[in-house]
């Protein structure tokens, strides 16, 4: 018999800002208590956008730099102005 549990976990970490992190599809950069930007790059779906830090600290599961953020933002940013201009490239 398979019986599904669900578990909270709560956790306190200590971070400088701003504080970069990524994982396989999204790069993070928490720039206050509450707020992070998320650049999202999955193929065929890319996105800019605010969400909270929880968000961030929760899914962003290695450290990044502001170098690596800044080039995924560039990456994106680009990607979605071509879109929006009718470019596919």
């Amino acid at each position: 018999m398979k019986i599904k549990i669900t578990e909270t976990l709560t956790r306190e970490v200590e971070i400088e800002l701003p504080s970069y992190k990524k994982s396989n599809c999204h790069f993070w950069k928490i720039y206050s208590e509450e707020k992070a930007i998320c650049v999202t790059n999955l193929e065929g779906y890319y996105e800019i956008g605010e969400q909270t830090i929880q968000v961030a600290l929760k899914s962003g599961d290695e450290e990044s730099n502001e170098e690596e953020f800044n080039e995924a933002f560039e990456r994106i940013f680009n990607k979605l102005k071509n879109l929006k201009d009718g470019s596919n490239s």
